[in-house]
């Protein structure tokens, strides 16, 4: 399975992403006090039909926390907005 890996930049901050397989959009949002590493087990199975998307929830795994305000939705739009996708499974 190849997984892209990186950083998307939002509004002060970069999240950690990883990407994998092809097909209609998968954004896996982690719980509180995870990172993306919660999804191990499903990752690649999704990846057989989806392109999922999995990332590290700002100030949690790889991504940083701002000292800035900052809301989990906005940070979804914008990384699904960096990724070019306008609708997603979640």
């Amino acid at each position: 399975m190849n997984i892209t890996k990186g950083f998307a930049e939002v509004e002060n901050s970069k999240l950690y992403y990883e990407v994998a397989g092809e097909g209609h959009p998968l954004l896996l949002v982690h719980p509180m006090l995870t990172s993306h590493k919660y999804w191990d087990d499903q990752f690649s199975e999704f990846a057989k039909q989806y392109r999922v998307i999995r990332y590290d929830v700002r100030g949690f795994g790889q991504s940083k926390m701002s000292k800035e305000p900052y809301t989990d939705t906005r940070d979804i739009i914008q990384l699904l907005d960096f990724f070019g996708i306008e609708k997603t499974y979640l």
